[in-house]
């Protein structure tokens, strides 16, 4: 499964500008000094909309309806994110994905939706989480040989023999 949204954080703008300037409501937000809901002794340093892209019902888990969404936006609404990016917002688009053992782990972006974001000045903050038992057994054995590899270049390091020497001897 995937979803997306657009994000402006700024730590000058209170959300009620960032609002005004845009011209549309958040989906979800806080302001600079709010009471973060997860942390209750945690106030907010900076002011956070969000905007959620409809992704529609689509194969693949989503993958090819989050271009579509982006193509679907206004440029209107690009110019004024990249206004905002040039003024020290954070623009972004923030992509959540579940991988599990049935759906696609890629991301596709079609160069109109590339284009759309670069006019925006927004980065992409992709979010992936493993669900299913096997594909965290998969990703964990991947991880455990990659870990045995560094074990063996920092035991040779220890030993003296350095990155990039075969048998003792220098490149």
């Amino acid at each position: 499964m995937i979803r997306a949204y657009l994000r402006v954080a700024s730590s000058d703008l209170r959300l009620a500008e960032i609002t005004e300037f845009l011209g549309i409501q958040p989906d979800d937000s806080h302001d600079i000094g709010d009471q973060s809901l997860s942390r209750p002794t945690h106030r907010y340093l900076w002011s956070s909309w969000q905007r959620h892209l409809d992704l529609g019902e689509s194969i693949s888990g989503g993958t090819e309806g989050l271009s579509s969404a982006i193509e679907g936006l206004e440029f209107g609404l690009a110019d004024a994110l990249g206004v905002l990016a040039a003024r020290s917002c954070d623009v972004a688009l923030v992509v959540v994905q579940e991988l599990d053992d049935r759906g696609d782990t890629g991301l596709h972006l079609t160069a109109p939706a590339i284009r759309w974001l670069a006019r925006a000045g927004a980065l992409v903050d992709v979010d992936q989480y493993v669900e299913g038992a096997s594909f965290s057994r998969a990703a964990s054995n991947w991880i455990e040989g990659r870990m045995w590899d560094l074990r063996k270049v920092r035991w040779a390091l220890l030993r003296g023999g350095g990155v990039g020497r075969r048998n003792g001897q220098r490149p």
